[in-house]
C-alpha cells in the first residue's frame, strides 16, 4: 500500500508538472498569434496611408471654399434677384436701363393718387351695395304690404262664417236642450220597467224550480216507501232467527237463559238464522234518513209554491216578452235624452270657441290695419331716399355699368401701379446689393487659393461625402493607434518573433502523464479499500469471538432466558417480554381497527404499528406507536402521517374503528360473539 501511495504522489507531480508546461505554451502561441495579427494590421493600414493623406488634403480644400461659399451664394442669389427683378419690368413693359430714382418718385407719386381714388370708390360702392340692399328691402315691404292685404280679406271671410256657424248651433243646441229636460222621467221608466222585469225572470225561476220540487218529492215518497217495507221485512226475519242465534250462545254446562238447563240436546241449527238486530237497526237508520228527506221536501215545495202565488199579481197578467219590450223601449228613451244632453253640453262648448275664435279674428284685423298702415308709410320714405341715392351713383360711374366694377377695374390699375413701384424700387436696391457682393466676392477670392466662384463651387464635396471622408481619416488615424497600443503591451513587446510554441507536443506529453496519473489514483484506491476491508473482516470476527466467550462463561440458561426477558444485554431486539406480549396483543387491536376503519374513511387511512416513540407524547414502552397511512393524500404514492396530523373529525373515526377493535378482541377473548356491526 506504500509503494501505490508513493507512485500516485509521484504521478501527481508530474501531471501538474506536464500541465504548467501546456498552459505555458498555449500562452505563448496566443500572444505569438496576437503579435502576427497586429504587425499584418498595421502593414495594411501604412500602405493605405497616401490614399488617407489625399482624402485629408480634399477635406482641408473642402473646409477653406466651405468658408468662401456664402459669399458665392450670396453673389449668386443677388444676381438671380435682379434677373428677376429684370424679367418682372419687362412683363410690366419698362426698359430697365432707363430706370432712376426720379421714374421711382413719378411712380410713387402716381400711387398715392390711386390709393385717395380707391377709398372714394369704395365708400360708393358701399352706397351702391346698400342701394341694392334697400332695394330689395323695398321689393321684399310692397310684397308683404299686398300679402297683408290678403291676409285682412282672409281674416274677415273666416269671421263671416265663424258667425255664421255660430248662429246655426245656437239652434242645434236649443234642440238638444229641450230633449235632454225629458232624462229624468225617462230614467224612472226605465228603473221600473227593469225592476218588473227581475221579477218576472224570478216567477220563471221559480215556476222552473216548483217543477222540479214535485219530481223530487215523488221520488222521494217511494224512497220512503220502500224503506219502510225493507224494515219491516228485516224485522219479520230477525223475530223468526231469535232460536237460532240463542243456540249460537250456548255451551255444555252453561245455564240456558231461556230455560235454565246446562244441557243443549237438539239447539236450533246456525243455518236458520235469516237476518240480526244489527241488519234491523240499520234498515230503521234508512227509513228514518229517507223521511227526514222527504219532509224537506214537502216544506221546500210548500214555500216555493208561496213564492209563485205572491209574484203573479205583481206582473198584473203581463208576459215575459211584453215585459222585456217595455224595457227595450225605455233603454232607446233614455239614450235618446243622454245623447241630446251630451250634444247639447257639445254644441255649447263649440259656441264658446266660436265666439273666442270671433274676438280673436276681430283684434287680428285690427292688428293687420295698423301693420297695413305703417308698412306703406316706410315704403314711402324709403322710395324717396333711394331716388337720391340712385341719382349720385349715376353720375360717378363714369361709362361703367356699376360702382363696383369701376372699382375692380381701380383695383387692377392700383395693383400694376403697386407692382410697378416694387419692381422699380426692387432693381434699384437689388442693382446695389448685386455690386456690393461682387467686390466682396473678389476681394475674399484674391486672398485664397481659388482662381474664382467655379473654383470654390468645384472644391466643395457633398455633404454625405465630406461625412464619409472625415470617417475614413478618423477610423484609419484610430486603427493605426490602436494597432501601435496593441504592439507596445509588454507580453507582445518582449517577443522577438522567432519563438517556438509546439503545442501538440505539450498536449501530447500532458495526456501521456494524466494517464499515468489516473492508473496510479486507481491502484492507489484499490489497495485502500482492500485493507479497509481486511481490518472490517478483522472486526467482526474478533467482535464475534469476544461474544462466544460471554456465552460460554454465562451463568446458565435460565440466566439468560431471565436476561432475554428482561430485555438486557444478551437481548437482539431490547424488548422485554411484556412489551413483546403487548405488542402483539396491540398488533390484532390494530388489525381489526383497518377493518372498520377501512370503511369508515373509504379506504383512504390505515394504521399501522411503529416501534419509535411519537414525539411529544408521553409513552414509556416501545413499539406502541400508531403511524397513519393515507393512500389518497399524495398523486405518487401512499404518505405515512402521524396521528397528530388528523384533523378533529379524522382523529374521532381514527379513536371509534380502535374502540370498536378493542371490543371485538376482547369478546373474542372471552369466547363471546361481537354485536357491534
Amino acid at each position: 500500500m506504500s509503494a501505490a501511495r508513493r507512485r500516485k504522489e509521484a504521478s501527481d507531480r508530474a501531471e501538474q508538472l506536464a500541465a504548467d508546461s501546456l498552459r505555458e505554451t498555449e500562452e505563448l502561441a496566443k500572444r505569438l498569434a496576437r503579435r502576427s495579427n497586429a504587425l499584418e494590421r498595421r502593414r495594411i493600414l501604412l500602405e493605405r496611408a497616401p490614399q488617407i493623406a489625399t482624402v485629408r488634403d480634399a477635406l482641408d480644400m473642402d473646409a477653406k471654399a466651405g468658408r468662401l461659399l456664402p459669399l458665392v451664394q450670396a453673389h449668386a442669389a443677388a444676381e438671380t434677384r435682379l434677373a428677376d427683378t429684370r424679367r418682372r419690368l419687362d412683363v410690366l413693359k419698362i426698359d430697365p436701363h432707363s430706370v432712376s430714382e426720379g421714374t421711382l418718385a413719378d411712380a410713387r407719386r402716381k400711387l398715392v393718387r390711386l390709393n385717395e381714388l380707391s377709398g372714394i370708390l369704395a365708400e360708393l360702392m358701399q352706397l351702391e351695395e346698400q342701394v341694392a340692399v334697400t332695394t330689395a328691402q323695398q321689393d321684399v315691404d310692397q310684397e308683404a304690404l299686398r300679402a297683408l292685404g290678403r291676409q285682412r280679406a282672409q281674416k274677415e271671410e273666416e269671421t263671416a262664417a265663424a258667425e255664421q256657424r255660430r248662429q246655426i248651433l245656437l239652434r242645434e243646441q236649443e234642440v238638444a236642450a229641450s230633449r235632454a229636460a225629458h232624462l229624468a222621467g225617462v230614467q224612472r221608466d226605465l228603473e221600473a220597467a227593469q225592476h218588473l222585469g227581475e221579477q218576472a225572470r224570478k216567477l220563471r225561476g221559480l215556476h222552473s224550480e216548483l217543477e222540479e220540487c214535485e219530481v223530487h218529492v215523488v221520488q222521494l215518497t217511494q224512497a220512503f216507501q220502500d224503506a219502510r217495507s225493507h224494515e219491516e221485512a228485516l224485522t219479520d226475519a230477525w223475530i223468526a232467527s231469535t232460536a237460532p242465534q240463542l243456540a249460537v250462545t250456548l255451551k255444555n254446562g252453561v245455564p240456558c237463559p231461556v230455560c235454565g238447563s246446562c244441557e243443549h240436546p237438539a239447539p236450533a241449527p246456525a243455518a236458520a238464522v235469516l237476518a240480526s238486530r244489527e241488519d234491523v237497526d240499520r234498515a230503521a237508520r234508512l227509513r228514518e234518513a229517507a223521511r227526514h228527506d222527504l219532509s224537506d221536501a214537502r216544506e221546500r215545495l210548500a214555500g216555493v209554491r208561496t213564492q209563485v202565488d205572491e209574484l203573479t199579481p205583481v206582473l198584473s197578467g203581463l208576459s215575459a216578452d211584453q215585459v222585456e219590450e217595455g224595457i227595450a223601449h225605455a233603454e232607446a228613451e233614455v239614450a235618446a235624452a243622454t245623447h241630446a244632453a251630451s250634444k247639447a253640453q257639445a254644441l255649447q262648448s263649440e259656441i264658446n270657441e266660436l265666439s273666442t275664435t270671433a274676438q280673436r279674428l276681430t283684434e287680428e284685423l285690427q292688428a293687420l290695419a295698423s301693420q297695413t298702415a305703417a308698412l306703406d308709410s316706410a315704403i314711402r320714405e324709403r322710395g324717396e331716399r333711394l331716388a337720391a341715392d340712385q341719382e349720385r351713383l349715376s353720375a360717378q360711374r363714369e361709362g361703367y355699368p356699376s360702382i363696383t366694377e369701376r372699382r375692380a377695374a381701380h383695383a387692377e390699375q392700383l395693383r400694376r401701379q403697386r407692382e410697378t413701384v416694387d419692381a422699380l424700387a426692387d432693381l434699384l436696391h437689388q442693382g446695389a446689393q448685386a455690386a456690393e457682393s461682387e467686390q466682396e466676392l473678389a476681394a475674399a477670392i484674391a486672398e485664397s487659393e481659388f482662381a474664382d466662384a467655379s473654383a470654390v463651387r468645384a472644391a466643395m464635396l457633398p455633404p454625405p461625402d465630406a461625412e464619409a471622408a472625415r470617417v475614413q481619416v478618423q477610423e484609419h488615424r484610430d486603427a493605426l493607434r490602436d494597432v501601435e497600443r496593441d504592439l507596445a503591451q509588454p507580453e507582445l513587446a518582449a517577443l522577438r518573433g522567432d519563438e517556438q510554441a509546439n503545442v501538440a507536443e505539450a498536449q501530447a506529453a500532458y495526456e501521456a502523464a494524466h494517464a499515468d496519473a489516473n492508473e496510479a489514483r486507481d491502484r492507489a484506491a484499490e489497495a485502500t479499500s482492500y485493507h479497509r476491508q481486511i481490518a472490517a473482516q478483522f472486526s467482526r470476527v474478533e467482535t464475534r469471538y469476544r461474544a462466544w466467550q460471554e456465552a460460554y462463561h454465562a451463568a446458565g440458561a435460565s440466566v439468560r432466558l431471565a436476561e432475554l426477558a428482561k430485555a438486557g444485554p444478551a437481548s437482539v431486539t431490547h424488548v422485554p417480554l411484556p412489551t413483546y406480549v403487548l405488542q402483539r396483543r396491540f398488533e390484532h387491536v390494530v388489525e381489526r381497527a383497518n377493518e372498520h376503519l377501512t370503511g369508515i374513511s373509504q379506504g383512504r387511512y390505515e394504521l399501522v404499528r411503529t416501534d419509535e416513540k411519537e414525539k411529544g407524547s408521553r409513552q414509556i414502552q416501545m413499539g406502541l406507536g400508531l403511524l397513519v397511512i393515507d393512500h389518497l393524500g399524495d398523486p405518487t404514492g401512499d404518505t405515512f402521517r402521524s396521528t397528530r396530523s388528523l384533523s378533529g373529525g379524522e382523529t374521532f373515526y381514527v379513536s371509534l374503528a380502535l374502540a370498536l377493535a378493542l371490543a371485538d378482541v376482547v369478546q373474542e377473548e372471552n369466547g363471546a360473539y361481537s354485536w357491534i356491526p
